[in-house]
């Protein structure tokens, strides 16, 4: 018998795009309600509890699981999201989330479980009561009370959870908070234990800031606090997409999607017909807030019963005397992305912001509050996450600039990025847990970018264009530089950004735009590919790809997530949406930026200790060669045919690929056989491929004929597997 190998090899290099080819990704379909999943539930904590010495705890440290959310997305895939507690007591921050198959398979777990806790066994009785808890926290705030604090909860309700008790409290605002203080007891890591703590919710008066503090149950100290608004501070280049520079003011007529929003967008009942004619209903309220009370100023527009909202804009005239126009672009475009994030899983069981959620899961009572020329600050904008089933907040203040200043309600883009801070607190951690985005090497920010320049992509974009962030607001040219460091491009000469680069830029807004450049590498490589669709809702392409990519890795990446934690939940993304078919591209999009098969993130909580890499795996090189030979084994005087096949795993097109298959010493080649123009000389098979384009796949055959002999020399034979009877077996003790 002859057993042969073949030797190839290959010449590349890269040159630019190619045509692409459509995409067979399709929208996102009808939600599934958030419903118990026992069996998930089950397996989920099952999973954790046998896996504890990986999971780098101790068995006892998981024998308090609390299940805060199960989630399915359209593709089968459950997240199960488990808070380890002690002694029915919350340990904050160890919210871990655990990834199931549609077969019932763990695809991964998001591990923040704390080791040690059953070692440590902190108190779970509070010294302070809730009342000195509020006063600790003013005074770490540095705000001070104007009322007395009242614990607003029944005086017989216990102070320390069970296993089957919500611990939260309510305390009266002590005229330090908009609203009444929710209070629940925690268990706050530490560098040396665990500390028992009151943790808080506190909105400031004037708005200014929205914290979840945590206090010492025993001595009052303040532990750690979260900030729940994500700010965005442009003094001075604010955000991009579309504005009044750049397109003119146009009349859209229906346009709430039937299944995002099935009864319109002035809608909050549920029955046809809708129950506002001003820039109110169920996705958001957008109104004015010039005296920063957190209340609508007189005058929201009035479309009357034909909803009809036609108010004209002049460039000329300061945001107050365009009030209208302004109020009348922030509740469409707020509508619009609730309409598209829904149609990528960004649904009611996942958490989204309405009023009325007709029955399919979720928490109602949280369409955003939408606040445009917000008299609370200047050149500024933010959006508060609270759990699901309270309402956010949008604030847009006003932006100074040569006259007239500008709101930035007329920056879609900016518009876009504050929404989208409410998708990724929502998604990371689950809805019931908006606190995984506050680590040092979190993108943030970056996916708030990446949203905002992929809602307001344009069919004729390139991904070498240069996409600046926030020229209207700033008062710029749309050519301008706008805010980040470098306006988004796949160019590397207009955005060198790579993973080094969050050791140096600023926090958070340059750390998340790094990622962001990473994102859009990885779209521009999908939309060359597959083509660019401008319809995000019913469309298909690269960028609806990207999307899907992008929104499911939120979910599957764990609280606190790092870079590389992020770029893994995508990939994991790809393999329970698509098995695995962007993989290469993928990884090929990370490596050119420095997030590559190498990389190493260290502590998400540490900007500077993670290392750059520009590998891909082996599975992805460049330009894959694989070769199969038929058959095999081979006789003697047997024809064989090779079967050679090159697979492009860049993000650009391979071209002048040439490939070489020897003839093996004494066999003959069969003239005719090669298929893609091989060529046969002097013992050698040269097939010249030309280009390969992205993902693409050539393959080619030749056959030669085999000698008549002698053949192989069997030295060895057996038949332990031809039947019983052939073979003893003893031993002896």
């Amino acid at each position: 018998m002859w057993r042969v190998l073949l030797s190839c090899c290959f010449l590349v290099a890269l040159i630019a795009t190619v045509p692409a080819a459509p995409s067979q990704v399709e929208a996102a379909a009808e939600p599934v309600p958030r419903a118990v999943d026992a069996a998930a539930e089950t397996l989920a904590i099952n999973h954790v509890q046998k896996s504890f010495l990986s999971l780098g705890v101790d068995r006892a440290d998981l024998d308090d699981l609390r299940v805060t959310d199960v989630v399915t997305s359209s593709a089968g895939v459950t997240n199960v999201y488990l808070q380890q507690r002690y002694r029915g007591i919350d340990i904050f921050g160890a919210a871990s989330n655990v990834t199931i198959g549609p077969d019932g398979t763990v695809l991964n777990v998001g591990n923040r479980f704390v080791s040690g806790v059953s070692r440590s066994r902190p108190g779970t009785v509070p010294v302070n009561t809730v009342e000195e808890a509020v006063l600790d926290a003013a005074e770490a705030l540095d705000l001070t009370p104007s009322e007395p604090i009242v614990d607003l909860a029944p005086a017989e309700e216990l102070r320390a959870p069970g296993p089957e008790q919500e611990s939260e409290v309510l305390v009266s605002d002590g005229g330090i908070s908009q609203e009444d203080i929710p209070a629940r007891l925690v268990l706050q890591p530490t560098d040396d234990d665990l500390r028992l703590a009151w943790e808080l919710q506190i909105v400031e008066e004037d708005g200014s800031g929205y914290w979840q503090i945590r206090v010492d149950a025993e001595t009052g100290q303040e532990l750690d606090r979260n900030s729940l608004v994500d700010p965005d501070s442009y003094d001075i280049f604010p955000a991009p997409g579309m504005s009044p520079d750049e397109v003119p003011q146009t009349t859209i007529t229906n346009p709430a999607d039937p299944i995002a929003s099935p009864f319109g967008w002035h809608d909050v009942n549920g029955i046809p017909g809708a129950e506002f004619t001003t820039t109110e209903g169920n996705n958001v309220s957008a109104y004015a807030d010039v005296d920063a009370d957190n209340v609508p100023d007189p005058g929201q527009p009035d479309g009357d019963a034909s909803l009809d909202f036609d108010s004209a804009f002049d460039p000329t005239l300061s945001p107050s005397a365009n009030s209208g126009a302004i109020l009348t672009n922030l509740f469409y475009w707020n509508n619009y992305v609730h309409d598209v994030f829904y149609a990528f899983g960004f649904d009611e069981t996942n958490g989204n912001f309405q009023v009325n959620n007709y029955g399919r899961g979720g928490s109602d009572g949280d369409g955003v509050l939408a606040e445009a020329m917000d008299g609370a600050d200047q050149n500024n904008s933010s959006f508060a996450t609270p759990p699901d089933g309270s309402a956010p907040r949008m604030q847009l203040h006003v932006f100074n600039s040569p006259d007239p200043d500008r709101a930035p309600s007329l920056d879609n883009g900016i518009v876009i990025h504050e929404y989208a801070h409410g998708l990724t607190n929502r998604l990371t951690g689950g809805p019931s847990n908006v606190a995984c985005l506050d680590n040092f090497e979190q993108a943030g920010e970056g996916w708030s970018d990446y949203f905002a320049l992929m809602l307001t992509m344009g069919g004729g974009d390139s991904g070498a264009d240069a996409r600046p962030f926030g020229t209207y607001a700033a008062g710029q040219l749309p050519t301008g530089p706008g805010l980040r460091d470098h306006p988004y491009s796949t160019n590397m000469a207009i955005n060198p950004h790579t993973y080094d680069s969050i050791k140096s830029t600023s926090v958070p807004h340059g750390v998340g735009s790094v990622f962001a450049a990473m994102l859009w590498e990885m779209t521009w490589a999908l939309i060359d590919r597959d083509g660019l669709s401008t319809d995000l809702i019913n469309g298909t392409g690269g960028n609806i790809t990207a999307m899907q990519l992008v929104v499911d890795g939120l979910m599957l990446q764990p609280c606190s997530p790092g870079f590389v934690d992020a770029r893994d939940a995508i990939l994991l993304a790809d393999q329970t949406n698509n098995a695995g078919a962007n993989e290469c591209l993928l990884w090929a999009s990370f490596a050119k930026r420095g997030l590559g098969y190498s990389a190493f993130q260290g502590s998400s909580d540490n900007r500077l200790d993670g290392i750059e890499a520009f590998d891909v795996p082996p599975q992805c090189a460049p330009l894959a060669l694989s070769v199969e030979v038929s058959p095999d084994p081979a006789v003697n005087s047997d024809y064989l045919t090779y079967t050679l096949t090159a697979t492009n795993n860049t993000i650009g097109p391979l071209t002048n690929v040439v490939a070489t298959g020897d003839i093996p010493s004494g066999a003959a080649f069969v003239g005719g056989s090669a298929t893609c123009g091989g060529v046969a000389a002097g013992g050698t098979v040269t097939f010249s491929l030309g280009t390969l384009a992205p993902s693409a796949t050539a393959t080619c055959d030749y056959t030669v004929k085999l000698p008549a002999g002698p053949g192989t020399t069997i030295l060895l034979s057996d038949d332990l597997e031809s039947g019983p009877g052939h073979w003893t077996i003893t031993h002896a003790l």
